[in-house]
C-alpha cells in the first residue's frame, strides 16, 4: 500500500495558479479605484462633521482632503489585510515525494558514513590498545 495521500480535487495545478495569480495586479488596481471612490464619496460629509466637532486651524477644503486621504489609507489597509489572509500559504503537504525520498536517502547515507567512520575509529583504537598492551608486556618481561 502506498503512503501517498490522495490528491485534493480542489487543489489547482501550478500552471492554473500562475494563470490566476497573473490577474492579481488587475484586482488590486480595481480595489484601489474602489477605495478611492469610497474615500472621495465619504470625504466631504465626514470632513464637514469632523471639522465642526474638532474645529482644527485648517480651511475646510484642506481638512476634507486630509480626511479623504485618511479614509483611503484605512480602506487600503483593510483590503491589504484581507488579501494577506486570503492568499494561500505553502504548507507541508505540498512537499513532493521525490524531495522526501531524496532527503531520506541523504540522511541514510550520512548515517552510513557516520557508522563506518565510528567503526574505523574503534578499530584504530583497538589496535592502539593492543600495541600498547604488547609494549607493556615486553617492557615487563625484560
Amino acid at each position: 500500500m502506498s503512503m501517498r495521500q490522495p490528491q485534493d480535487p480542489l487543489r489547482q495545478s501550478p500552471e492554473q495558479q500562475r494563470k490566476r495569480q497573473a490577474w492579481w495586479p488587475v484586482y488590486g488596481f480595481f480595489l484601489t479605484l474602489a477605495a478611492g471612490g469610497v474615500a472621495f464619496g465619504l470625504a466631504p460629509e465626514v470632513g464637514r462633521l469632523t471639522h465642526e466637532a474638532i474645529r482644527p486651524p485648517f480651511i475646510l477644503d484642506h481638512w476634507r482632503i486630509g480626511v479623504g486621504i485618511v479614509i483611503f489609507v484605512v480602506f487600503m489597509g483593510i483590503i491589504g489585510a484581507l488579501f494577506a489572509f486570503m492568499i494561500p500559504r505553502p504548507d507541508a503537504s505540498r512537499i513532493r515525494d521525490r524531495e522526501l525520498d531524496r532527503e531520506r536517502k541523504l540522511m541514510q547515507a550520512e548515517a552510513l558514513v557516520k557508522t563506518r567512520r565510528q567503526r574505523e575509529l574503534n578499530k584504530q583504537m583497538a589496535e592502539a590498545r593492543k600495541k600498547e598492551q604488547e609494549a607493556r608486556e615486553r617492557g615487563g618481561k625484560r
